[in-house]
């Protein structure tokens, strides 16, 4: 149960199944809890203070941080040892600081993308590195994302499918390229068989699993221009042939796209700014089902339901949860095999929805705004086995396991009350710890606009190991 917390002073990765009584002292750092018991610490590892410096591969066998001198790559089987060290590409130029800002890994933790801080001198600020092999720490592929500086990526240039085979990068004015996986002899953008032709894609989305003629489908968000937005589905076997289309809503600004876990259906979440029908100041949302396989689209929840506080597909079982409308709001089933209504579980103030691994329990909450009541349904039996109050939650999630849930309080949103609690699904807490200073430190010199209190953010971003082996699964 190791779990890694991105803090003022790096990263720090717990292990939440060795947890002692001790009367030793201590803080955060060296795993104290609030009830005087110790998480183990297995590690402390240099990353700036931001939720966007580290990633997990998907199996987490691997852990990569950013670092002054550019990335490390630890082994989190063999006690965190350094495997491998990447450099930044950009040197900082006229007392701008460059430096790596976001990163993921491949699919099968074989190449990792980096994104550094876009300046105009040195204009490639996207590389993929091999991580394996002859090319092990050789920089394969660069690419620009203009004006990126720092924070949440607004698009993935670079993707594989689940099995690497291929590789797509999103070429703005081309379309999205198909390339060989291992980028050993990269696509031409000319080679009109090979690029998916949409010039003014936004983003794209492949499908998680392979499914017509052994290749995956890919979903394209294309933002309103001369005509209205609209999201096409393509399939890697032909990707030069466009299969279906949905045109959005005109004046959409943006729309979320969720496959399902056998990726043969998609979720399309059409956010606009303005509200058509003046019910709400945050605008509208137009929530779409569609089946590329049979050519079939369906519109779930349109702006007269409301706004889409959140939705979710279950990770084992077509089917999926959407939490819609004006608080209190509405929390619904629906079929993933033909995106029609199963089963509504009534009104409540909630807006988040948070699965487990093999899909039996889901986290229904009202987090954000809202005062932080949560329950743990349980789909098997259809009921809620427990609720509970996790005030000031940001960020959640659940363990592999799907037994043990996570609930932190993180900057930027909560400059102070950093901490992290960890609950079991029937509701009992195993853990609490808080991110407190030592001691509050005075207030900023008043220069005139008025004193403010120094931050007391110590806590980024909390985030648990992934199983890759599914041992829990058992």
């Amino acid at each position: 149960m190791e779990f890694v917390a991105a803090t003022k002073d790096g990263l720090i990765v717990y292990d939440a199944s060795q947890i002692e009584e001790t009367d030793q002292g201590g803080n955060w750092s060296t795993g104290k809890c609030t009830d005087g018991r110790t998480v183990k610490v297995l590690a402390s590892l240099p990353c700036p203070p931001n939720a966007f410096g580290f990633a997990w591969s998907e199996d987490g066998a691997l852990l990569a941080s950013v670092c002054d001198e550019g990335v490390r790559v630890y082994d989190a089987e063999r006690r965190y040892k350094v495997v491998n060290e990447l450099e930044k590409v950009a040197p900082d130029v006229q007392g701008r600081a460059g430096g790596v800002r976001s990163l993921y890994f491949s699919p099968l933790k074989t190449y990792l993308v980096t994104y550094e801080k876009w300046d105009p001198q040195y204009p490639e600020n996207v590389h993929v590195w091999a991580l394996k092999g002859k090319r092990a720490g050789e920089r394969i592929r660069s690419c620009t994302l203009k004006g990126y500086t720092s924070g949440a990526l607004p698009v993935q240039l670079i993707t594989w499918t689940c099995d690497e085979s291929l590789c797509l990068e999103l070429l703005p004015g081309v379309g999205v390229v198909v390339h060989d996986g291992d980028l050993m002899d990269p696509t031409d953008p000319e080679d009109d068989e090979r690029v998916i032709p949409e010039p003014n894609v936004a983003k794209f989305l492949i499908a998680p699993r392979a499914q017509k003629d052994g290749q995956p489908w890919v979903a394209v968000y294309v933002p309103q221009a001369s005509m209205v937005a609209r999201v096409s589905l393509y399939n890697l076997n032909k990707p030069s042939k466009i299969v279906m289309e949905l045109n959005l809503p005109s004046k959409v600004k943006d729309c979320q796209m969720l496959w399902n876990f056998d990726g043969s259906a998609l979720l399309a979440n059409a956010m606009s700014d303005v509200d058509e029908t003046g019910n709400s100041y945050f605008g509208s949302t137009y929530l779409y089902w569609l089946k590329p396989e049979d050519r079939k689209k369906l519109e779930v929840c349109g702006a007269d339901k409301g706004l889409v506080q959140d939705l979710a597909w279950s990770p084992c079982s077509n089917e999926f949860m959407v939490i819609v409308g004006m608080l209190p709001a509405e929390v619904n089933l629906y079929n993933g095999t033909t995106g029609k209504l199963e089963k509504s579980l009534g009104k409540s103030k909630r807006n988040t929805l948070k699965w487990n691994p093999f899909g039996r329990f889901a986290a229904v909450a009202g987090f954000g705004t809202l005062p932080g009541d949560l329950d743990f349904y349980d789909r098997s039996k259809d009921e809620t086995v427990a609720s509970l109050r996790a005030a000031l939650t940001v960020d959640c999630s659940w363990f592999a396991d799907g037994r043990h849930f996570m609930a932190a309080t993180v900057a930027p949103r909560m400059n102070e009350g950093n901490q992290i609690t960890v609950y079991k699904y029937n509701g009992d807490p195993v853990l609490k710890m808080e991110f407190k200073p030592d001691f509050i430190e005075g207030r900023h010199e008043d220069t005139g606009a008025g004193a403010r209190t120094k931050t007391q953010a110590l806590l980024f971003a909390a985030r648990w190991r992934p199983d890759g082996g599914e041992k829990h699964r058992a």
